[in-house]
């Protein structure tokens, strides 16, 4: 799996996970495990602040046994910002260490969520300072937080359909939030949640910017698991605990199997009574 992959995996389903507790008093702190046809590829621990009227949402990835020892990779994910009707970003990082070589992504914001520059730095340096084309990110908000969204949705409606326009410094898109089912979910030795779930199928829907013609990356595995009729799907539940609704597992369909990610544990602790 390259570094590239891993980058992508992580801004797009890993990110899926982060949509916290909406109007909780504290953060809750969940953790996560990725599986690829059985093998454990993806440790995740997240951190989910989600109140009345901004949050601050974070989480950490790294790479998990044999791959871990082929493929050393981890990254870090952070957004913080308003609430109004939906997300009003301040700020954006993305942190991402490959084989000693870190690259950190920062997006700054006004106080309008206008986008105001993106900030690249390599090893310490700052390698690109630039003012991203208000043309592509105009009325867009950051990756991951278009995550609160549909979170946003159910607690108000039981229903995540959404439409979130993104930007990645590259190119914009909307974010498609549908609802497939309700479904009832059987604890394992995999995950920690048992009960009744909410679906929700989602899917990047390309605008502007510098999109390939051929599908790659995330699109390559979005069209894969069209191909085979199921869309990248999430699973949000309210666990024994916590009052809000959170993420409880992901499914992604690939040409070389199901990707899924598991909650495998959630600090209670942190939650509201």
């Amino acid at each position: 799996m390259s570094h590239r992959s891993l980058r992508i995996i992580t801004l797009l389903t890993v990110a899926a996970l982060f949509t916290g507790t909406a109007h909780a008093e504290t953060p809750v702190k969940a953790d996560y495990a990725l599986y690829g046809s059985g093998l454990h590829l993806l440790d995740i621990k997240s951190t989910l602040g989600i109140y009345d009227d901004a949050y601050d949402i974070s989480m950490a990835a790294r790479t998990y046994g044999m791959l871990e020892r082929f493929a050393p990779w981890r990254g870090t994910l952070s957004s913080k910002g308003q609430i109004t009707d939906s997300p009003v970003p301040k700020t954006y990082t993305f942190d991402s260490v490959w084989k000693g070589d870190s690259e950190i992504t920062d997006f700054i914001y006004d106080n309008d969520g206008n986008l105001l520059k993106e900030i690249v730095t390599e090893n310490g340096r700052i390698k690109e300072e630039k003012t991203p084309d208000p043309e592509l990110a105009k009325d867009t908000i950051d990756m991951f937080s278009t995550m609160i969204v549909p979170v946003l949705a159910l607690e108000k409606t039981d229903s995540c359909e959404s439409i979130v326009p993104a930007f990645d410094g590259k190119r914009s898109f909307n974010l498609k939030f549908t609802d497939a089912k309700k479904d009832n979910i059987s604890s394992s030795k995999y995950s920690v949640y048992e009960g009744d779930a909410i679906a929700c199928d989602v899917e990047v829907e390309p605008l502007k910017g510098k999109w390939h013609d051929k599908p790659r990356g995330w699109m390559s595995v979005q069209e894969q698991a069209k191909g085979k009729g199921k869309l990248p799907r999430m699973w949000f539940a309210k666990p024994e605990g916590i009052d809000h609704y959170i993420p409880v597992r992901v499914v992604i369909h690939t040409n070389y199997g199901a990707m899924v990610m598991h909650l495998t544990n959630i600090d209670h602790a942190t939650t509201t009574q």
